[in-house]
């Protein structure tokens, strides 16, 4: 018996980065102001980030 080797297929990767993108929005909710200047944003960039849908990027 040969056992097939799972390739990452287009609609994997597509899930793979909606994932991504839906965890990153989320750890930028919690970010103190502190750290968003550290990093060169605003509290307005990261609410307008966190608004967009999973899927747009």
């Amino acid at each position: 018996m040969e056992i097939q080797k799972v390739s990452e297929s287009t609609p994997f990767k597509t899930l793979t980065a909606w994932i991504a993108r839906i965890d990153s929005r989320e750890k930028l909710k919690t970010l103190s102001d502190r750290s968003l200047r550290d990093i060169g944003l605003t509290r307005r960039e990261i609410e307008a980030e966190i608004r967009k849908p999973f899927w747009k990027p």
